[in-house]
């Protein structure tokens, strides 16, 4: 338990949703910035870990998936997207997964992680925003 504690204590992280929290770190040998995802309710929850679209605004970077749509007589249609693509992870309570080469810059402040509701339910997945504060160089 102390082992956990102090890990968490090492990692930056911010909770805007109550079930799952967006971690950060900075690998000591590459200088690369690492994001992980942890479920910390009380139900399993799918997220996407891989091929996930940079958004950079100011000092933030924000991970999500492309959301595809065709347009019939001037109506949006959202398409059903391949979640193998996206790397789907089911985690469950307590489970920890990371995000592939999420490619964030280390001078940033804030990444998020933002998945839109209407592609969630589409998907079968968790939606919402969870973020986190990056790690301030030693």
């Amino acid at each position: 338990m102390k082992k956990i504690f102090f890990l968490m204590c090492l990692m930056s992280f911010s909770l805007l949703a109550n079930d799952l929290l967006l971690l950060t770190d900075v690998s000591r040998a590459t200088g690369e910035v690492r994001v992980y995802i942890q479920n910390v309710g009380d139900k399993s929850h799918s997220v996407l870990t891989r091929n996930l679209t940079l958004m950079q605004g100011g000092n933030e970077v924000t991970l999500s998936p492309d959301r595809h749509v065709l347009i019939v007589d001037r109506n949006k249609i959202i398409l059903k997207e391949d979640l193998a693509y996206y790397g789907i992870v089911h985690l469950k309570p307590g489970e920890t997964t990371y995000i592939n080469n999420p490619r964030v810059d280390v001078n940033l402040e804030k990444v998020k992680y933002k998945i839109i509701p209407s592609w969630g339910e589409l998907h079968g997945i968790w939606s919402g925003v969870i973020e986190a504060s990056l790690p301030k160089a030693p």
